[in-house]
């Protein structure tokens, strides 16, 4: 989650509408609505200033969300990802499986050439 998305969340806790905010810090609504929709990162201090007081929460509730989205590249590709979750879907037969299709896929070449590790350890 994101800025926009935390300011959201702040903004319906405290029962806030764009035109609440608005009003109230001076902030165009062209550029809150972008900052929501987008939810972006970068965000001018002074207006992120104005807008935690209005919602009196403290600057600090938004660092974890902005460092973790500015900062953590994704770990893993859609089809990564889609790989994992089926993986742990499947019951002990389909594992199986698994492990034997993945053997097969390295016998044909499929795989990254890494570095044999027990050849390091020899």
């Amino acid at each position: 989650m994101g800025f926009g998305k935390k300011l959201e969340e702040k903004m319906s806790a405290k029962g806030l509408k764009q035109a609440d905010i608005v009003r109230a810090t001076g902030i165009s609504k062209t550029t809150l609505s972008s900052m929501i929709s987008r939810d972006n990162t970068k965000v001018d201090v002074e207006m992120f200033i104005r807008i935690c007081d209005l919602l009196e929460c403290d600057p600090m509730d938004f660092a974890s969300e902005v460092r973790q989205t500015a900062k953590e590249p994704a770990m893993y590709t859609a089809d990564q990802e889609y790989v994992i979750e089926t993986m742990n879907e499947l019951n002990e037969d389909g594992m199986k499986e698994l492990v034997n299709y993945c053997e097969f896929l390295r016998m044909k070449g499929c795989f990254k050439k890494v570095p044999d590790k027990n050849a390091s350890e020899a």
